[in-house]
């Protein structure tokens, strides 16, 4: 440890054990963070609560974090969630109601110690920005202020498992990867004697996720338990909301803006950032995060008054298209203030649907979209990662080539936008279904196409997404397919394009129906911005290196491959993290995956994945981990998800189950 860490360090002690009793008798596992100047306490606390294993998972972005708010006067609890990590129990679900029982609880337990002041904030990324959300809505009386980092408000329509109702890759993809997480073994020296036990009676009772989330395929109540899109009025206490603009996770900021308007102070940042808290993504410019963050803290949990509170509703990055290497250190824009949201400097500006054009008059035409079962093989992955150049978007024409495109002209002047485009649609279907995919891009003088936004429309949904319907085949139905947000300036000379497919494989699952859409009318809502530039304080020079607190024993090594195998396209995906080791702990942690993708194109309607995660915690004297094969298949009819799950001690399986699930792949339908 260097010696500007030794410094930090010297003003906290972090206790690795602390046991938190809940109301059922379970105790969870905590990092605890507590500043050594005994005089200043009581202090307010800051939770964070996730399954990602503080232990060996979130262990080196803890430390980015907690310790530069412990060193500014905060207690700061890292809890596992129950059944996850260290702590006992039994994981059920995310989100469950159990989880927020859970989190109440700590914030109770937090809120009676004598080291608190009886203020607790809660903040998290993801998972743990989500259930932040979600426990605000439910007023626990010692909570007082949020930061909500790439979290969502609708886990039906913003979340990785549906998108404008078409299920995502990512609803298999990342639910294997989540429970090879969650099934690997709690630590033995924090949970003693009993871990292997307390760990297989977790893996005897986890749940089957791909087959849960693949169960549920419209907004029924299921989705709604755990979105606090309904409920977001109920929450009363200050809302930093944070995202990136090269996340999948990008919307929450402007749309929290849209849907708190109670008077809850809510304050917003789009970053250029990916899945990342703003001081560790792989993409600058970068933000001081933790020195943000201490200041939100210090309004609303300590009362001092520095602005935090008076500040812009949303400061945004617009990046610029001028730059075509997107993936780049740091990303080419500007940032902008915006004091209230909606704001003046933002109208919109309708381009209308005329022939093959964007224009400012809509045209008759008619315009068909055919099945294409390669068109999204440039799409990137939900989550990127800076290992693999094909986890981004590439270059577009390949995919625009299989698309119905509709494009301006090439703009005279570069225009900015910053907020939602919008899609509204006069479309018609040759069967009783059919998917809109609408991609929005950027298109150089010479050609070269690259991806803005994205967004999706499952046409069974057209009218709710609480509602199936059939369509009727030959019926033109008025339809409004919403994008992801966007922060992006068009420079001068360059064209604006919509392309529209009828599906994106691998990104979404394709309908089980394949259909040809026929396309008679439309126009695209842009969101003009035409206010000044604003530098943001708390800018960072480069992001801060989380390999100061761990150190690799390899090189992570991702590859993907598209190949022809017995008629059908493969994706293959290998990754391997290339194993961690915590010193601190003597622990050591690998993880590796091997995906594969594939789909027939004479049957765009039957893709197939299978997917492998091995994951492996050790030490001298100890080697425990899991090995889970899933895989997803579908007909007609039906998704067929399958899984084994297998833990292994010092290399020997101790433990074997099986899954199955067969779901119907149409969703309900109601009849008229």
């Amino acid at each position: 440890m260097d010696g500007a860490k030794n410094q930090m360090r010297d003003k906290f002690k972090v206790i690795e054990d602390e046991w938190i009793p809940l109301r059922d008798g379970v105790s969870l596992s905590a990092r605890v963070w507590m500043p050594e100047v005994s005089e200043i306490y009581p202090l307010p606390v800051i939770l964070e609560a996730l399954p990602y294993r503080k232990r060996d998972g979130t262990y080196a972005r803890d430390n980015t974090t907690h310790n530069h708010f412990a060193a500014n006067g905060y207690v700061c609890i890292r809890v596992d969630l129950r059944g996850t990590g260290d702590s006992e129990g039994v994981f059920e679900d995310e989100y469950s109601n159990q989880e927020l029982d859970d989190i109440e609880d700590v914030i109770d337990w937090a809120a009676a110690r004598a080291w608190c002041s009886g203020s607790v904030g809660i903040m998290g990324i993801s998972w743990g920005g989500i259930n932040a959300l979600q426990t605000a809505s439910r007023r626990p009386s010692a909570l007082k202020a949020v930061i909500a980092a790439a979290a969502v408000l609708d886990r039906f329509d913003d979340d990785i498992h549906y998108k404008g109702g078409c299920e995502l890759a990512e609803n298999v993809g990342w639910a294997a990867r989540a429970m090879s997480i969650i099934s690997l073994p709690p630590d033995p020296e924090i949970a003693g004697e009993g871990w292997r036990d307390l760990w297989l009676n977790r893996l005897e009772k986890t749940s089957f996720l791909p087959g849960l989330w693949s169960r549920h395929r419209s907004r029924d109540t299921y989705w709604k338990r755990g979105s606090v899109l309904d409920d977001a009025r109920r929450i009363d206490i200050p809302v930093l909301a944070i995202a990136g603009l090269r996340d999948g996770y990008r919307n929450l900021p402007i749309n929290l803006l849209n849907a708190s308007g109670n008077g809850t102070p809510v304050k917003a940042l789009l970053g250029p950032w990916d899945h990342n808290y703003p001081h560790i993504a792989s993409y600058g410019p970068w933000l001081d995060f933790p020195q943000e963050a201490v200041r939100w803290w210090d309004r609303w949990l300590k009362g001092i008054e520095n602005g935090a509170d008076a500040g812009p509703a949303l400061r945004a990055y617009i990046m610029n298209g001028t730059s075509r290497e997107r993936h780049g250190p740091d990303v080419p824009g500007r940032w902008v203030s915006l004091q209230n949201w909606p704001d003046s400097s933002v109208s919109d500006r309708v381009f209308h649907f005329n022939g093959q054009e964007l224009g400012a008059e809509e045209g008759q035409f008619v315009r068909r979209v055919n099945p294409q079962p390669l068109c999204g093989i440039k799409s990137g992955e939900f989550f990127s990662t800076q290992l693999c150049d094909l986890d981004h978007p590439a270059e577009q024409s390949p995919d625009d080539a299989l698309s119905l495109l509709f494009e301006t002209r090439p703009v005279r002047d570069a225009i900015s936008f910053l907020g939602t485009p919008k899609v509204t649609l006069s479309v018609a279907s040759d069967t009783t279904s059919g998917q809109v995919v609408a991609r929005l891009c950027d298109v150089a003088p010479d050609g070269d196409s690259r991806l803005i936004s994205i967004g999706m429309l499952n046409l069974l949904f057209r009218d709710g997404f609480e509602r199936a319907a059939d369509l009727k085949p030959g019926e033109s139905y008025r339809v409004h397919v919403g994008l992801d947000h966007i922060g992006y300036e068009l420079p001068a000379g360059h064209r604006l394009r919509l392309a529209l497919s009828s599906s994106y494989w691998p990104y979404s699952w394709p309908d089980a129906e394949p259909c040809t859409l026929t396309v008679t009318g439309g126009q695209l809502s842009m969101p003009v911005f035409a206010g000044r530039e604003t530098p943001l304080a708390n800018e960072l020079p480069a992001r801060i290196e989380r390999s100061m607190f761990v150190r690799s024993l390899n090189a992570p090594v991702k590859t993907k491959s598209l190949q022809q195998q017995d008629g059908r396209h493969v994706l293959e995906i290998l990754s391997n993290d290339g194993g961690i080791a915590i010193e601190e702990f003597g622990l050591q942690r690998f993880s590796s995956v091997r995906e594969k993708w594939s789909i027939d194109p004479g049957d765009i309607s039957s893709p197939q994945v299978d997917i492998e995660w091995n994951g492996l915690v050790s030490r001298e004297g100890f080697a425990a981990g899991t090995q889970l094969q899933t895989s997803m298949r579908a007909d007609a009819r039906f998704i067929y998800l399958a899984g084994k799950l297998e833990a292994l001690e010092e290399g020997t399986c101790i433990f074997s189950r099986e899954f199955f699930e067969r779901v119907p792949r149409k969703p309900e339908v109601q009849q008229d």
